[in-house]
């Protein structure tokens, strides 16, 4: 799991806080919502082929040492 702030910077954690991913292949499914509940969601949607771990199209390879993958999405709005 992970998150992204302001600005698009974004982290991958595994369990509570836990940088240390294993290295190899990933899925990658994105989910778009506000930690704040007082605070919308950016307004854009997501296709299931980004969003659903089962169908999404978006792989990333995590190997030893600092990694940085990024996606170009297609979004709806």
């Amino acid at each position: 799991m992970g998150y992204t702030a302001n600005g698009g910077k974004y982290q991958l954690i595994v369990g509570r806080g836990n940088d240390q991913v294993p290295t190899g292949e990933y899925k990658v499914a994105i989910r778009v919502f506000s930690e704040d509940p007082n605070q919308e969601a950016p307004k854009f949607k997501l296709g299931p082929n980004y969003t659903k771990i089962e169908e999404t199209e978006l792989r990333g390879t995590v190997n030893s040492g600092e990694n940085k993958i990024n996606f170009d999405l297609d979004t709806k709005k």
